[in-house]
């Protein structure tokens, strides 16, 4: 079943600190000229006793890059990155934990 569609994808894995280093309640979005796509890591995968692999998948349809790909780790960090290329598997390391403000 070869199919020749010229459609790009994002493949994105992150990988979070010690505690959580499958980054399991991160969330990414991407932004293109056809609007936002958001996943959730760990969130209805398809994966049989939680043995997925974590990775989530984009469709770009025929755009060369995801203009803005933005990561909202489980910690509540933010990052974000401009024109991530497509047909590519970007991984994208968590580096540092917020700090608590507990007393």
């Amino acid at each position: 079943n070869q199919i020749d569609n010229n459609n790009s994808w994002l493949q994105i894995k992150l990988q979070g600190l010690s505690n959580n280093t499958s980054a399991i309640g991160a969330q990414v979005s991407i932004e293109n000229q056809y609007g936002r796509q958001r996943l959730d890591v760990g969130h209805a995968e398809g994966s049989h006793f939680s043995q997925g692999h974590h990775r989530l998948y984009f469709g770009l349809g025929n755009q060369n890059t995801a203009s803005t790909l933005k990561v909202v780790w489980p910690d509540g960090q933010t990052e974000e990155i401009e024109n991530a290329a497509s047909n590519e598997l970007v991984t994208i390391t968590q580096t540092v934990a917020l700090s608590s403000s507990a007393p």
